[in-house]
């Protein structure tokens, strides 16, 4: 069943899905600490099925630039 981002970044974070949007990032997302960061890149590789490597994990801080990574594996996934 696909998933979309919004859902598993509110669960990594413990937010309301409804604060995620787009411009969600580090800096403006309540939770989004380094260590969660560390979390929602594996679960965004266990739940996409993808790999990044090191510079990818280093660049996923914000929704539209894992948004961006996930396409260029060829994956699309929705709010």
């Amino acid at each position: 069943m696909a998933q979309g981002l919004y859902p598993v970044l509110a669960r990594i974070l413990e937010v309301d899905p409804a604060t995620i949007s787009e411009a969600s990032n580090m800096e403006n997302t309540d939770g989004w600490t380094s260590l969660r960061q560390v979390i929602l890149v594996a679960e965004v590789e266990r739940i996409f099925g993808v790999k990044l490597d090191f510079e990818q994990m280093m660049e996923a801080t914000s929704v539209a630039a894992i948004r961006e990574m996930l396409a260029a594996k060829g994956t699309h996934v929705t709010g």
